[in-house]
């Protein structure tokens, strides 16, 4: 699988170029819930 995955700051510069700070903290909402899933098991 040669997904490439953004980093942080490419994610953060996107969303805010585009004014989507809201679907930024889903995203990083997303992307901590499935670490602490992770974690739990």
């Amino acid at each position: 699988m040669k997904h490439k995955k953004l980093t942080y700051r490419q994610k953060f510069k996107e969303y805010h170029q585009e004014d989507m700070w809201e679907r930024f903290l889903t995203w990083l909402e997303k992307l901590n819930h499935k670490r602490s899933k992770k974690n739990d098991t």
